[in-house]
């Protein structure tokens, strides 16, 4: 057996787990295992593989093993703290991320990390003054603004929530890995972006006098801020029937008028 078989093994399936091949990430782990239980990154890059695999009791075995092995190390901590608030531990998690802020607070990760924590415990408090931590540590880190506003939105400061949450949209925009809904469900759109969209709404049905053409534009604008704010579909349903109406009406007066004007002397 080549001594340096197991390391490389672990090492091959830490590069495969970087890919999302999870599958081939786990089955290197484990054979870098079988052959010598002692390689610490075989079962740290198995816990990684089986976390992303929806596998929690099994990566938190692996962490076990990764911490009794690697005790010293903030990002073993690290690993099976993010394991736990899976598993809806969160005073196990916030524990751990103690252990590791203890071995190292340089990192924004770890201060984004327990600021998750705290918020899904119910300390938006705490939450908050994490996350700020860790935007110090990273300025551009727009996990940490999305989670610094869903927590101010849970303090009822909305105004600060929805600008926190716009930042990290901005700084980072959807992908196939984080959809536009993930950030539009947040809780500061829905509570107050909501109502002021659903206020346009109605003020474009009520409040609109003159051409058709004008009102149905300013309408849609409106229903369309309203949806993505969150407005449930039934309030807008009146809206999207003026909308069809005002658009008919449009039509119409337009057909009229080019039917009814008048001949260009010059072709007669």
């Amino acid at each position: 057996l080549n001594p340096r078989l197991p390391s490389a093994l672990a090492t091959r399936g830490g590069a495969k787990l970087d890919l999302f091949n999870l599958a081939g990430a786990e089955a290197d782990c484990t054979q870098a295992i079988a052959l010598d239980s002692s390689v610490a990154a075989a079962w740290f890059n198995r816990a990684g593989a089986r976390f992303d695999l929806g596998a929690y009791a099994e990566a938190l075995q692996d962490c076990d093993k990764v911490l009794k092995l690697r005790p010293s190390e903030a990002l073993c901590w690290t690993r099976r703290a993010r394991v736990k608030i899976a598993l809806g531990d969160f005073e196990g998690a916030l524990a751990d991320l103690e252990e590791a802020l203890d071995r190292d607070t340089g990192i924004a990760e770890l201060w984004l990390m327990r600021a998750e924590a705290k918020r899904l415990s119910g300390d938006a408090a705490g939450a908050v003054d994490d996350a700020d931590k860790a935007i110090d540590l990273k300025p551009g880190y727009a996990a940490a603004f999305a989670t610094r506003g869903q927590a101010k939105s849970a303090l009822q400061d909305h105004l600060e929530a929805i600008k926190d949450c716009k930042e990290a949209q901005r700084l980072s925009p959807p992908t196939l890995e984080l959809k536009k809904s993930d950030w539009m469900h947040l809780a500061a759109f829905q509570r107050l972006d909501a109502r002021q969209a659903a206020r346009r709404v109605e003020a474009a049905l009520l409040g609109e006098k003159g051409e058709p053409a004008i009102s149905a534009q300013r309408l849609k604008a409106a229903i369309e801020d309203a949806e993505l704010a969150g407005v449930p579909l039934p309030e807008l349903d009146a809206a999207r029937v003026q909308l069809e109406l005002w658009g008919s009406v449009a039509e119409a007066v337009e057909e009229l008028l080019a039917a009814e004007a008048p001949a260009d002397p010059k072709k007669q």
